[in-house]
């Protein structure tokens, strides 16, 4: 397994798992009482949950640096990046989009989106742009597609 690979499954794997981490803690105690004073330790929760994919990118971005430093990186690995990062681009545009419709047909007549579901867009907007982006790298490095 090359060392790209290596990184990008080390990043879905550990993206993953935190965006599974930032849904829970947003709809286990609901959306509209997410946000209330007395669940405060549900945002303090996310915010912990997502601190480790931040930690695993410095990480990793490091290893990066010194695996294109001995040579266990090239410019096929750069190809792929860059590919993985127009997929993820479309891919989060369009999740974003559809989530901001949603939220607005869902919440009409209410008149407002309880602020939950704006906490789980941010967090979760990263969580997914990073885990997408690493599941296309993995994607595009197995099936060679880094000209499409």
């Amino acid at each position: 397994m090359t060392y790209a690979r290596q990184n990008a499954m080390i990043t879905a794997v550990i993206w993953a798992v935190v965006f599974a981490g930032v849904l829970l803690t947003v709809l286990l105690p609901g959306p509209g009482r997410f946000v209330s004073p007395e669940y405060s330790i549900w945002r303090l929760i996310s915010a912990i949950i997502i601190l480790p994919g931040f930690l695993v990118n410095a990480w990793l971005g490091g290893r990066s640096k010194r695996g294109k430093e001995r040579g266990e990186m090239d410019e096929r690995d750069a190809a792929v990046s860059r590919r993985a990062a127009q997929v993820t681009l479309f891919a989060t545009t369009i999740a974003v989009f559809l989530a901001a419709l949603f939220l607005y047909e869902g919440y009409y007549v209410a008149g407002a989106v309880p602020a939950g579901w704006l906490w789980l867009m941010a967090y979760g907007t990263v969580a997914f742009m990073s885990f997408v982006h690493a599941a296309a790298a993995l994607v595009i490095d197995v099936t060679g597609a880094t000209d499409a």
